[in-house]
């Protein structure tokens, strides 16, 4: 016999096992592209709040990280895109768009380093487990 009788008989002893697998694939990629578009649409809508309002172009240049514990989304911001009043304004009035009791922790400037560039490190976590 060759390879693809062999495949064949396979695929016709094990369909259940085969299409239980493929299903279970396909979950988990849904599950991922629905956090990334979840993620996608809550930095659009914090970046483009009022204090701050970046352009589409703009907003590539800003990089979010997730932290799990404690829970915390952080934002670097370039500096040469805003001002510390401007940021600190922003950090303040969006807040409440990251979900439910969140907060500003910490609004920090990390200065220009041989290889990177000012930026502003703009830390959201959860009051509840910061006591």
């Amino acid at each position: 016999m060759d390879f693809i009788t062999k495949a064949q008989l396979f695929a016709q002893d094990h369909f259940i096992v085969i299409a239980i697998v493929l299903f279970a694939l396909l979950a988990v990629c849904a599950f991922f592209i629905a956090r990334h578009n979840s993620r996608a649409a809550r930095k659009h809508d914090t970046l483009c709040a009022k204090p701050l309002s970046l352009s589409p172009d703009e907003e590539k240049a800003v990089k979010v990280r997730y932290a799990r514990k404690p829970k915390r989304v952080i934002f670097l911001l370039p500096a040469a895109l805003t001002t510390d009043e401007d940021v600190n304004a922003w950090a303040d009035a969006v807040a409440p768009r990251l979900g439910h009791a969140f907060q500003a922790v910490n609004v920090e400037t990390i200065p220009q380093g041989l290889f990177s560039r000012a930026k502003y490190r703009v830390t959201f976590a959860r009051l509840e487990e910061l006591r």
